[in-house]
Order: structure tokens, then sequence, then C-alpha cells
């Protein structure tokens, strides 16, 4: 067997061994962490719903983001919670007239990405790829799940 043939099936043994290891090691982190996880997110519903209870859905966004700028620079956590929250206060907030008018579906990929840049660009956050991942739940709200 040459030389190049083993180095490839080696890196492809050290793959497949490390792929493993983090497909462990996260099944495991879930596993200790999924108590802690739902009550988190029961603790955003309740939150979320409470503000929107006395607000229009706009009043919802704008909470969402001065939320989402408490986030550090990479939280996925924080991220989570803060899509969580804004979901359950949309769903009870006051309607905000034209709020999905030009909101594409999250399906339309092209369109959602120049949807959300231009969105979070006239609020003041140009290249903010959190405020983009945030609208996501605008669009859920004003097209469904995919």
């Amino acid at each position: 067997m040459s030389t190049g043939v083993k180095i490839v099936l080696g890196l492809l043994v050290l793959g497949l061994v490390g792929g493993a290891v983090l497909c462990g090691g996260g099944y495991l982190w879930l596993e200790n962490n999924k108590d802690g996880l739902v009550a988190m997110g029961e603790e955003q519903i309740v939150a979320g719903e409470a503000f929107g209870s006395t607000t229009e859905q706009i009043g919802c966004i704008d909470e969402g983001l001065a939320k989402q700028d408490t986030c550090g620079d990479f939280d996925p956590m924080c991220e989570a919670g803060n899509g969580i929250w804004l979901k359950a206060c949309l769903g009870v907030a006051s309607e905000s007239p034209g709020l999905c008018d030009g909101v594409p579906s999250k399906s339309d990929i092209i369109d959602s990405a120049t949807w959300a840049v231009g969105t979070c660009g006239n609020m003041g956050r140009p290249q903010d790829q959190p405020c983009g991942r945030l609208l996501q739940q605008v669009q859920e709200h004003c097209h469904g799940p995919l």
C-alpha cells in the first residue's frame, strides 16, 4: 500500500473517531443538561407571554433585540432563549399592522437573507448576524414553521 493511501486511510479513521467522540460528547451533554434546558425554555415562554400581553408585536421585536444585545459574542444558548422568548411574545402581543408585509417564508433562502440583512440594517444593525437569526422568529410567526 502506498504512503498516500495510508495517509488518506489514517485521516479517514481519525475523522470517524473524532466524529464519534463529538457525537457521544454532545449526547452526554444533552442528557446531563436536558432538565435545565427545558426549565430555561419554559421560563422564556412565561416571560415572553407576560411581556407580549402588554405590548404590540413590534414592541416584542424591539425588546427581543435589546435582550439579544446582552448575549456574548457567541452564546447560542442565550440566542436560543431569546428566540423562544420572542416567539412566545409575538404569539400573544397585540397585532402590529403590516408586520408581515414583505416578510418572506423561511423556505425562500435568498429572499430571507436579503430581507433579514435589510431589516436589521434599517433598524441600525447592519452586519448584525444575531439580529438576522432572531428575525427568523418573525418569519415563523408570519408564515409558520417550515
